[in-house]
């Protein structure tokens, strides 16, 4: 896949990369080197970023729903609002459970 003149799959050396706004839904960045790579508001909806090197980058406001990460390498500089890196894996925002209305009883007569 081309995305601003990089070259994006697997392995990719994009260090330092302007991906600003690029839409990588459901791209295999297994391995890529995103070394201050700027992926701001880039969408990475389902994108596998395993054993990715996100040391330095940019990803503010970017959109990581369903995104699968484990073994990434360095934090980034900035995440979107929310999300962590817990144990080398991306972690989405907590959301606020469902409120479950109250049951009620009746007594039997």
């Amino acid at each position: 896949t081309l995305a601003n003149g990089y070259l994006i799959g697997s392995s990719a050396n994009l260090a330092g990369a302007n991906l600003t706004g690029v839409d990588l839904t459901g791209a295999d960045l297994t391995g890529v080197n995103l070394t201050g790579a700027n992926l701001t508001r880039a969408t990475l909806i389902r994108a596998t970023l395993t054993d990715a090197n996100i040391s330095g980058a940019n990803l503010t406001g970017a959109d990581l729903t369903d995104v699968v990460s484990s073994g990434l390498i360095d934090p980034p500089a900035f995440l979107p609002d929310g999300w962590t890196i817990v144990d080398g894996s991306l972690t989405s925002p907590l959301t606020t459970p469902p409120t479950t209305p109250p049951t009620t009883s009746i007594a039997a007569p």
